[in-house]
């Protein structure tokens, strides 16, 4: 993903920060724009003719990018921490798998990572 001065297209379509179309501009109008909203000029769509560009925050999108990502980490490994202590403390609980194919495989995959617990 390209910003700012990295975008080598002459014109690009710009999209402003609410969604509103701008239009076709030369690249150097459209930094200006981005440059006065005291945001950046990121090119969405690098295949389109001309470019699709968009002005937005970039380091916040950034942000909320790995933002996205970082609950499911953080939720399987809680949930395994979780098992973990139960099993050490002595408490009762139930495992319900749920595979669906090649379930040999899938079970006895399952059984060597309880048996890890």
């Amino acid at each position: 993903m390209r910003v700012n001065r990295e975008i080598r297209a002459s014109q690009v379509r710009v999209i402003s920060q609410t969604g509103e179309q701008i239009g076709v501009v030369t690249i150097q109008e459209a930094l200006k724009r981005a440059e006065e909203e005291g945001l950046d000029l990121v090119e969405i769509v690098p295949g389109a003719t001309p470019p699709v560009c968009k002005i937005i925050d970039y380091g916040k999108y950034r942000y909320d990018q790995t933002k996205r990502e970082r609950p499911e980490k953080e939720l399987k490994t809680a949930e395994t921490n979780n098992v973990r202590r139960d099993v050490q403390q002595g408490h009762p609980f139930c495992i319900a798998p749920s595979h669906r194919r090649n379930c040999n495989t899938i079970v006895t995959f399952s059984s060597i990572l309880f048996t890890q617990l």
